[in-house]
């Protein structure tokens, strides 16, 4: 079956993403509270499976009825970061995939398993870098971002000029206030041309 998801690029996903956060969370303050913004404000529930990713090689996934996020209990429980950018990735694709998501029953992980069988590899690596990318730009805004970037490296009074590898260290507390990954952040700083893609 020939699922296929629109091909949008960065810029647009960037461009839904912050949509979405300024309708949701419109002060941007940082971390964005992914969580309470699933539960609270879109009524998803959060439900959290032992064994998941072992078991199902799934770190999450969203029901096809869009109102349950189910998360491997270990990382839910035991990695912060990863478990942020899950239900992040999970929004993403109710927001930029729910009319492919919709046509399949989609409630159990053996159930996400039949979808992902049911479309072509290619759908699947589109819609999976797609929920990358939004996930990404909800939980590192572009405002917030440049901002948190400049702040950081004037109070670390980096001399005008200096290379990549003198100040890329300074920038290590930055994934703490956006609680990501340092992979989510430096991705998303290359993409905002505050540092050089390598």
């Amino acid at each position: 079956m020939g699922i296929s998801p629109e091909k949008l690029n960065y810029a647009q996903i960037k461009e839904i993403a912050e949509g979405f956060l300024k309708k949701y969370h419109p002060d941007l303050s940082v971390p964005v509270p992914v969580d309470d913004i699933a539960e609270l404000k879109l009524g998803f529930g959060l439900v959290t499976i032992p064994l998941l990713k072992s078991s199902f090689d799934i770190d999450g996934f969203i029901n096809s009825t869009f109102d349950q996020i189910t998360i491997d209990d270990d990382i839910f429980n035991l990695y912060e970061e990863r478990s942020r950018f899950t239900i992040a990735h999970e929004l993403g694709h109710w927001v930029l995939h729910s009319s492919i998501y919709s046509r399949f029953k989609i409630q159990t992980p053996d159930n996400y398993l039949d979808f992902q069988n049911r479309i072509t590899e290619e759908d699947q690596k589109w819609l999976e870098i797609q929920a990358n990318i939004f996930a990404a730009c909800f939980l590192v805004p572009t405002s917030k971002l440049k901002e948190e970037f400049s702040l950081t490296l004037k109070e670390e009074m980096v001399p005008s000029g200096a290379s990549e590898e003198y100040f890329i260290p300074l920038l290590e507390q930055l994934p703490l206030k956006f609680k990501v990954s340092w992979a989510v952040l430096y991705r998303r700083m290359q993409k905002e041309g505050l540092i050089k893609d390598l």
